[in-house]
């Protein structure tokens, strides 16, 4: 709501806002644990998480602050942080975009939005 580009710190804290909702509705006054993608992003998903989040359309379109995505990418990658949590929500988030608010169909690289 502010106009504000979203970057890895937002994400974070919206995913983990979307956890505390998650688990209060499957799982209530019980802790509920969620995978953690750390490996699977440095290996099976790698290709194409760059595909998404590395995509000139989507580190140009002003939603996103695209070097510092870029750089967390990459951070990530060689092993300086675990980023995990946040690539999966700005990949979210740019999946929902295409999937969404593009004007062409073909925009959502394999996202099916058939009903």
């Amino acid at each position: 709501g502010t106009g504000a580009p979203i970057d890895a710190g937002t994400a974070g804290r919206v995913v983990a806002y979307m956890r505390k909702q998650a688990q209060a509705r499957l799982a209530p006054g019980r802790r509920q644990s969620f995978a953690d993608p750390q490996d699977n992003l440095r290996q099976a998903s790698r290709a194409y998480f760059e595909q998404v989040l590395l995509d000139p359309g989507t580190l140009g379109n002003g939603l996103f602050n695209g070097p510092g995505v870029a750089r967390l990418w990459r951070a990530h990658q060689d092993g300086h942080v675990n980023a995990a949590a946040p690539l999966c929500a700005l990949a979210t988030i740019e999946l929902w975009r295409r999937a969404y608010l593009s004007p062409t169909p073909h925009a959502t690289h394999g996202v099916h939005t058939e009903n």
